[in-house]
């Protein structure tokens, strides 16, 4: 009697249940029994990978992945989604950045990364990185790996948007506290298949203003103008503290560029206040609702303002007067998206305060 032999998709099944439940020992155990069952248990062993600074994650370390790699590069094929936290240490040793330039372009199934210096004072250097290192496998990668969609750079000063120059099938652009190179072009109009972002996360922190009174007029148009054709969705996060003034002077003049095509379809503003804090919003919050409900903004579905409180002594009622005067004209009658204006008071990183106003959409 023939050994009863089961289908591969059969297998492939089993294999995919043990993933759903978060059975890697199983998995693991899988892989050995034949060369079909390695192959299908890669993908799901090597999917996700993160790695990063021992005294910062407990992931493993950079160059252990890094050895993995040149040990196995058949396991570069698997990877989709590579999280990396690098230290000081890491930053620093040119053999290690060298052999990341060498083995980062295979990942060309990557469809997820994020890079990320683990630093928790002072910014590391994007650009003063080794000439052969993360800084020039990134431009490498995205312009191998055409399955990637998302990008994630944090925790860099010196950063240069011509790093990403490449990124044809870049969807999504993720910078955390990132401050960009001077000068730093935002432009891929000049790429093979031209700009495909729409998607756009750009914290603003102090580290990138424009002179004492924190206006991001110049910034906001260099990341906005260039992605008008595309943009669909922008968020935009700032902290607000030490009698800084309201960092989105200027926002209302970049909006007015997306405007010509229609494309926006949500818009997220959150602003943290800290400590004490005199916040006045200025003219260009009142100019906010002349600028989105001009006709042109057909598709704009969602507006979204999130005031996050960390302050005993700023009053939340004071914050929640906005939808009273800057913002009224989104709340006063049925507006073409919906409006969402929130503000939440913290204490201890717990929320003890929410006041909410949806518009009549």
């Amino acid at each position: 009697m023939p050994d009863f032999v089961l289908p591969h998709d059969i297998v492939a099944d089993i294999i995919d249940y043990f993933a759903l439940r978060k059975e890697t020992d199983q998995i693991k155990k899988l892989s050995s029994v034949s060369k079909f069952f390695r192959h299908h248990c890669r993908k799901h062993i090597f999917k996700s990978i993160s790695t990063g600074d021992r005294s910062y994650s407990r992931a493993p370390p950079v160059d252990k992945f890094v050895d993995l790699l040149f040990k196995h590069p058949d396991v570069a094929k698997y990877i989709q989604k590579l999280d990396m936290d690098m230290g000081t240490d890491d930053l620093q040793d040119i053999a290690l950045q060298q052999n990341l330039d060498t083995v980062l372009p295979l990942l060309t199934s990557l469809s997820s990364l994020r890079l990320s210096a683990t630093s928790t004072s002072a910014l590391a250097s994007w650009d003063s990185l080794p000439a052969i290192s993360i800084r020039s496998a990134l431009p490498k990668l995205l312009l191998s790996a055409s399955a990637i969609h998302t990008l994630t750079i944090q925790n860099f000063s010196d950063f240069s948007l011509t790093d990403v120059h490449e990124a044809i099938f870049l969807r999504t652009l993720n910078l955390y506290r990132v401050h960009l190179l001077p000068n730093s072009s935002f432009d891929l109009d000049s790429t093979p298949q031209g700009p495909n972002l729409d998607d756009i996360n750009r914290p603003l922190s102090r580290l990138e203003s424009h002179g004492d009174e924190q206006n991001f007029a110049q910034l906001l148009s260099e990341i906005i103008a260039p992605q008008y054709q595309t943009l669909k969705h922008l968020q935009l996060y700032s902290v607000i503290s030490c009698n800084m003034h309201c960092p989105y002077a200027g926002i209302c003049t970049a909006l007015m560029k997306l405007e010509k095509r229609d494309i926006l379809s949500s818009l997220s503003i959150h602003i943290t206040l800290r400590g004490e804090n005199p916040w006045i919003p200025d003219k260009e919050w009142a100019a906010l609702p002349d600028v989105l409900l001009k006709p042109g903004w057909g598709s704009l579905k969602k507006l979204d303002i999130v005031v996050n409180i960390h302050s005993r002594i700023f009053p939340m009622d004071k914050v929640f007067g906005l939808r009273h005067t800057h913002l009224s004209p989104f709340f006063i009658e049925k507006t073409p998206f919906l409006t969402e204006f929130k503000v939440l008071l913290f204490n201890g990183g717990r929320v003890v305060g929410a006041l909410t106003e949806m518009s009549p959409y």
